[in-house]
């Protein structure tokens, strides 16, 4: 993500392993929905599976059981991310795992066209550059494999939204992180002439997230229009969650 953003998960490293733990022992709406995706969306068994900033190794507990022959690469450039996942997932898949400490940027360590199926989750919207994260992505994966992408985007509107955030309830209170959203149209402009085939689908959430603090933390608001729904939100900002499925 950037060093920066390492410097905030180190200084509230207590709130980052909470997070990390609570992603392999609780499957999110987000997993579920990433799930219905992949089940829906990939017809062939992928071999290689790489989940770049992988974080704790949630990601790869969960479709670990949908894909349970496939080998997997953990990437994340926070250190202390890799030595957790290697601690929770350790046994798992008879050890079919390979851990890298890398950059998303430059990845230098995986071959061109070398996995099946790349996953990035809730990583793309708080990069300096995520256009350059996506090409290298796109780079990793096999010609006709697939790219997952969980970020937020502006699916409704032709807006890019960049935006820094200062959590003042966090002992990194002094390091703004960022919290972008980008457009469809800026999407389909970096890569329409690189890829096969581009879709955002919008993730809705059917259940209540309680509000549990004053700093960031996503919960939901529920709003009345033809019909109740539920928004999301986090520290006061919308979050538009999307997914962002590309075919090379």
């Amino acid at each position: 993500m950037g060093d920066k953003y390492i410097d905030a998960m180190k200084i509230d490293s207590d709130i980052t392993e909470n997070y990390y733990l609570k992603s392999i022992k609780q499957k999110t709406e987000q997993q579920k929905f990433i799930e219905n995706i992949l089940l829906g969306k990939i017809n062939t068994f992928p071999k290689i599976i790489a989940d770049v900033a992988c974080g704790g190794g949630g990601a790869i507990y969960h479709i670990s059981k949908i894909f349970p022959h496939s080998s997997y690469i953990a990437i994340d450039l926070n250190d202390d991310a890799i030595k957790f996942a290697m601690k929770h997932l350790s046994g798992l898949l008879n050890e079919n795992i390979k851990y890298i400490n890398d950059s998303i940027y430059n990845m230098k360590s995986l071959k061109d066209n070398y996995c099946d199926l790349v996953l990035c989750l809730q990583t793309i919207s708080w990069l300096d550059d995520p256009h350059k994260a996506l090409l290298e992505l796109i780079r990793i994966c096999k010609k006709k494999g697939n790219i997952v992408v969980s970020g937020l985007f502006n699916i409704d509107y032709d807006v890019d939204i960049y935006s820094k955030v200062f959590d003042l309830t966090r002992n990194s209170k002094h390091i703004g992180l960022n919290y972008n959203t980008l457009s469809i149209k800026t999407i389909y402009g970096w890569l329409k002439n690189i890829v096969s085939d581009i879709e955002i689908m919008p993730m809705p959430i059917n259940i209540e997230l309680a509000k549990n603090t004053r700093g960031l933390g996503t919960h939901t608001i529920k709003i009345k229009a033809e019909q109740f729904h539920n928004i999301q939100v986090s520290g006061g900002i919308l979050m538009n969650w999307g997914m962002l499925i590309i075919k090379k």
